[in-house]
């Protein structure tokens, strides 16, 4: 599958369910499946965070010279991370969520996903997730790989500035990188800015609301 093609999914995907279309779109013979071929890379699995929380997001995705927006609720409780993206009326359009290694959605329009939802969740762990399996906030770099993903991270203030991940099917030159905004001693980002030079986009999410869950 060809990067425009993809993006023209992700954007075709974003016009179903962010605009609040009223039918989902379909997935016809000739549509080829998010994944066929480069695929999302590897998903981690779902552990504990050091604190569960809850987040509300304005998304923007970009690519070429256009762009959507849309709102998001991302919350982890324990092993379960959940994100459901919502319309136009902020009424929730699709859930996707991952619990350890099990991902599923739950629509809550008709019609199937036009994408997997491995695509979206990739992201939200590539931005949001602890990749690192010591709870550290040390400063400095940290690096490690896992099925044919390398992933570097580097920390200041204890707070995670910049990610930047690496697949071994695709050249070095082209990495996904992560980079990541604060609002004083806030440990959530204020803003997070995605660069996926594997499909061509970059998404920039602004945190509207974020709090712990006790």
């Amino acid at each position: 599958m060809t990067h425009m093609r993809l993006v023209r999914l992700i954007f075709i995907g974003s016009m179903v369910l962010w605009a609040g279309a009223g039918c989902g779109a379909r997935r016809g013979a000739d549509t080829p499946m998010m994944g066929q071929e480069l695929g999302p890379g590897p998903l981690v699995t779902v552990t504990p965070a050091s604190v569960d929380f809850f987040a509300e997001h304005r998304v923007e995705i970009h690519w070429g010279d256009k762009k959507r927006a849309f709102r998001a609720v991302l919350q982890q409780r324990g092993d379960l991370l959940e994100l459901i993206l919502l319309g136009p009326m902020e009424q929730p359009v699709v859930r996707i969520f991952q619990q350890g290694t099990e991902v599923g959605e739950e629509r809550f329009i008709q019609g199937p996903l036009p994408f997997e939802p491995e695509y979206i969740l990739a992201d939200v762990q590539k931005a949001f997730l602890r990749w690192s399996k010591d709870d550290t906030t040390q400063d400095g770099a940290l690096e490690g790989a896992r099925d044919g993903l390398r992933w570097r991270e580097e920390r200041e203030g204890g707070r995670v500035q910049r990610r930047i991940f690496e697949r071994d099917d695709l050249p070095e030159t082209l990495p996904l990188i992560v980079h990541y905004t604060y609002e004083g001693e806030d440990r959530m980002p204020s803003a997070v800015h995605l660069e996926n030079t594997w499909f061509d986009y970059t998404l920039d999410i602004q945190a509207l609301r974020w709090s712990s869950l006790e």
